[in-house]
């Protein structure tokens, strides 16, 4: 039997198919956002001063950028809009720190990929892509994929605003897609926001069943390591983590030479796990912030449990900044660390209930808590040298 041969088999496997940027030719379950989107796109197309700013929120994993994508593959090969050149679709992932500049590169790029952008400003820039698309009488769909209000997104927005309203025919549709509705993208005009739902356990197990067959390794998989994918990743409906843990156990068992996945390689993954993107995310945190998530996250690996109050949580952090020699922020200030770190999608906030009194802000960590640990401890340790790295 040819799958007998293991690693020889294997490379006739399509892996681009189970990576987490991979759009496959169907999305389950989104259905109705594709067709809400389709229609709000489909109104801007038609007429571009409706629906420029559209919102899509959810939590990671859900699925947001791919039902953008979805959405205007959908458009681009309807019979409206099929040979139409005069859309374009701008994907632009926020994860890489930019500058404006940067940006409005990548845009223009997209519309006149032979124009130089080399020693040339911002307002230039937003110019001449003002110009490409009144010239050109285009319409402008950019996709702000995984949006964190860093200074670099934030002036972009304010660049693309400006551009819009100065072109009567409000040629720009801009899609944000971010963890929630946030009210820190100011000018940011929303037309309309789209929820998009975490998924069911039942729908991540259909889902990954799906993307198993495309991959062609539907057989290789251990019944074990796949209700164990099914089991953590659906407790969030998070099937951007399901993904990265098959591709990560994929990996793991092609170097131990292994011809199957099996569960052990699963779980070794998901204890080291951390995405890319989360570990950018932590490097460019200050001192303070990465500090009070430090403390977060020993503190719930040390009690063993899945929440903590606001209350610990400083406390903590007052303690390790006191043992590093440094002073610690006030209340006010770590609310907004607390704050950027829920926009980041590094930590959950809610609520308290029961059992607690009044309005108990509870903070949970939905990573595993040794790698993001692990890389604290290095982001602190490298600090600099004024301070005593007692962590």
């Amino acid at each position: 039997m040819l799958l007998k041969q293991g690693l020889i088999y294997r490379s006739i496997f399509n892996l681009h198919k189970i990576s987490r940027d991979y759009l496959p030719p169907t999305l389950p379950f989104r259905d109705l956002e594709i067709r809400w989107l389709g229609d709000a796109l489909g109104a801007f197309i038609k007429s571009p001063d409706k629906n420029t700013g559209i919102m899509v929120v959810g939590d990671p994993g859900v699925g947001k950028s791919s039902v953008v994508e979805m959405t205007v593959r959908v458009l681009a090969s309807s019979p409206t809009l099929n040979g139409d050149r005069s859309t374009c679709f701008v994907h632009i992932t926020d994860t890489v720190p930019r500058t404006v500049h940067g940006f409005l590169s990548e845009i223009l790029n997209y519309l006149a990929p032979f124009k130089t952008t080399v020693g040339v400003s911002d307002n230039e820039l937003a110019s001449v892509l003002g110009e490409s698309l009144v010239e050109g009488n285009l319409r402008l769909i950019v996709l702000l994929d995984q949006l964190r209000l860093t200074q670099g997104t934030t002036s972009l927005l304010n660049r693309l605003i400006e551009l819009n309203d100065d072109v009567r025919s409000k040629p720009i549709c801009l899609v944000v897609s971010t963890r929630a509705a946030t009210a820190g993208l100011q000018g940011f005009d929303v037309t309309r926001t789209l929820e998009v739902k975490p998924y069911s356990k039942t729908q991540v197990d259909e889902i990954l069943t799906y993307r198993l067959r495309l991959a062609g390794i539907e057989d290789v998989v251990d019944d074990q390591a796949k209700e164990h994918i099914v089991s953590q990743a659906g407790l969030r409906g998070d099937m951007g983590y399901a993904m990265e843990l098959l591709a990560g156990s994929f990996t793991l068992s092609s170097q131990l030479k292994d011809t199957r996945i099996r569960l052990e390689h699963v779980t070794q993954v998901e204890a080291s796990y951390l995405d890319v993107s989360m570990a950018m995310a932590v490097r460019r945190l200050d001192i303070h912030e990465k500090l009070l998530l430090y403390s977060i996250c020993t503190l719930l690996s040390a009690k063993e449990q899945t929440r903590l109050s606001m209350g610990e949580a400083e406390s903590t952090y007052s303690d390790l900044c006191l043992r590093l020699n440094l002073k610690p922020r006030m209340h006010t200030q770590l609310w907004c660390y607390v704050q950027k770190l829920y926009d980041l999608g590094i930590i959950d906030t809610f609520v308290g209930g029961r059992g607690q009194r009044g309005r108990t802000t509870n903070i949970s960590v939905p990573h595993s808590l040794n790698p993001l640990i692990s890389e604290l401890r290095r982001q602190i340790k490298n600090m600099p040298r004024r301070y005593e790295h007692r962590v």
